[in-house]
């Protein structure tokens, strides 16, 4: 099925490969479920750019896949990352995938997770990283956020999704972990031409609407996107990746640690422990941490560490959000909202009825004559 599927997506399977591991090293339970673990390779179209437009080749046709197929789990298919996961104690990762024992096996970044399942039941399907980001926390608000996800679907639309939404959705698979639905969220609307630390600003946001430390137009810029989507709360401190950028954010709460050093040799290493790693002190040039609702980046492709503010900024000037919301927003405290009496009938069912009702009825009472306010 899996090669059906990529054929007609105008890919080429180039072949599979059996990923080399050691059972042995594994506990009895884990062991127990193991899956079979495949490589496919696949080929880039000649016409089609490498990176993201690729990689959005590549969701297409796993989507598609995913949802033609329960008993395979995609870990990740992308031309720029590859994730390796399982149900593992902290030391079993390296032993047991012998890809990670090779030396030629090189990477200039690397985001590894190890906690244990706390609101879960451990599999290895659930395990981290997911294929954007690994996650320190819970989302506590991760019912709320896949039902509005769930919501906005039948408005959503991309033109770098064109003709190929029907595809990908539903966005959010509900069987997953809230990390997992989140990694969802993030990817899906980086595949839609959203850039990665974008998407990671609107889903999680820094305290902005009584923050009076905040510039107006990065005030503008979150009040704008929080009129399409709602913060995911941790408590929660999240790494995330396409390859090219990595990144951290510590949510708006603060309550997870995220520690970090820059040292002389050119390395930024972020666990959420300080002494994770044994760094000789004469090459730490700084030692910081992430603080509530701010993120740090690193661009592997400029070469550089993009600070908080620069990043932030920089998104909030790209475009007038201000005047659009000055334009476009409405509150209803503008309005004096009388008391309407329900008119016989039923209001037509469906997802977007309950909103084509208010919609109805706040029109009818601001039009109202006079003495509706005696009704």
């Amino acid at each position: 099925m899996f090669e059906i599927i990529v054929e007609k997506e105008g890919l080429e399977l180039l072949g599979w490969r059996t990923v080399p591991v050691i059972p042995e090293v594994l506990g009895h339970k884990a062991r127990e479920c193991m899956p079979y673990i495949m490589q496919a390779f696949i080929k880039k179209p000649d016409e089609v750019e490498k990176g993201l437009p690729f990689d959005r080749m590549l969701y297409i046709a796993r989507r598609e896949f995913e949802q033609s197929n329960d008993n395979t789990y995609v870990v990740s298919m992308s031309s720029r990352t590859i994730v390796y996961k399982g149900m593992f104690l902290v030391g079993q990762l390296r032993t047991f995938f012998a890809d990670l024992q090779n030396p030629d096996y090189e990477s200039a970044i690397a985001m590894v997770h190890s906690r244990f399942s706390t609101n879960t039941n451990p599999s290895w399907e659930r395990a981290h990283p997911n294929r954007f980001m690994v996650h320190n926390g819970e989302i506590n608000t991760i019912r709320g956020n896949a039902d509005k996800m769930l919501a906005r679907e039948e408005n959503m639309e991309s033109p770098y999704l064109k003709g190929q939404l029907h595809k990908v959705l539903p966005v959010i698979d509900r069987k997953g972990s809230d990390s997992a639905m989140l990694d969802n969220t993030l990817e899906f609307l980086v595949m839609s031409g959203m850039e990665l630390p974008l998407a990671v600003m609107i889903t999680i946001p820094e305290p902005w609407a009584n923050n009076d430390t905040i510039s107006q137009d990065k005030r503008d810029f979150y009040q704008y996107y929080a009129t399409m989507m709602e913060p995911w709360d941790g408590p929660a401190s999240i790494l995330f990746s396409d390859g090219d950028v990595m990144g951290a954010v510590l949510d708006r709460n603060g309550l997870r640690p995220s520690r970090y050093y820059i040292t002389s040799d050119g390395y930024m290493i972020l666990s959420s422990e300080v002494g994770v790693m044994p760094i000789p002190e004469e090459k730490i040039v700084l030692k910081e941490r992430l603080h509530p609702g701010k993120m740090l980046l690193v661009d592997t492709v400029a070469g550089k560490v993009v600070d908080d503010d620069e990043l932030k900024e920089k998104y909030a000037a790209m475009q007038p959000y201000g005047e659009w919301l000055n334009s476009n927003l409405a509150f209803f405290s503008q309005y004096t909202v009388f008391p309407c009496r329900r008119q016989s009938g039923s209001f037509r069912a469906g997802r977007r009825g309950f909103f084509q009702v208010v919609a109805f009825w706040i029109k009818v009472c601001y039009n109202a004559p006079d003495h509706t306010q005696r009704a």
